[in-house]
């Protein structure tokens, strides 16, 4: 089937081509103010993480992290970034506190992987200017799957903020578990 990409004609080649324009100027708008997507990054960590997760989305979710490292510069962004991953880790481990002192502890237990994602982004940005887009997606997904095997190995908190938690309702996906380790399936 003709798309509006290769010369289609058509009302459904017209709603392809507004569709892309109105995705064109959201992204537009949203790097006239990358906080926006800090925000939207730390909405999708809370979405997609710990506590009912919603395992489709967890997918995009570090694609407003990504955008926003491309898009800014200087040492503002990374403590803006960090301060962004703190607060989303915190809510999104804030969600399994099953009683209201213990949400006191949340900050504890999200800094570190707050941390440890915002290193993943650092070297990530590191390796894109050097890199094209493909290796760059290979190299993010490993270093976030290397990230989590260090979590888990080398510090009390196992693996808490493992994306592959946030699959649990794709069973043919989980099963690879067996084969790649838990790490491996976010990867």
């Amino acid at each position: 089937m003709l798309g509006p990409e290769n010369g289609a004609r058509g009302p459904d080649a017209r709603a392809g081509r507004a569709q892309d324009e109105g995705m064109d100027r959201l992204v537009a708008r949203f790097d006239a103010h990358p906080s926006r997507w800090l925000l939207l990054g730390g909405a999708l960590v809370v979405l997609t993480q710990i506590s009912h997760p919603l395992g489709a989305l967890a997918w995009a979710a570090p694609l407003p992290w990504l955008r926003y490292v491309r898009q800014t510069s200087g040492r503002r962004r990374w403590i803006a970034l960090l301060a962004a991953q703190a607060v989303a880790w915190t809510l999104a481990v804030g969600k399994i506190a099953s009683e209201p002192h213990l949400v006191l502890l949340a900050p504890v237990f999200a800094m570190p992987i707050a941390l440890a994602h915002a290193l993943v982004l650092a070297a990530w940005s590191v390796f894109v200017r050097r890199a094209g887009a493909l290796a760059s997606a290979a190299f993010y997904a490993l270093a976030l799957a290397g990230i989590e095997v260090a979590i888990d190995s080398g510090t009390e908190l196992g693996s808490w903020g493992a994306i592959g938690y946030t699959q649990l309702d794709d069973a043919l996906l989980l099963q690879s578990a067996s084969l790649v380790g838990l790490a491996g399936v976010g990867a």
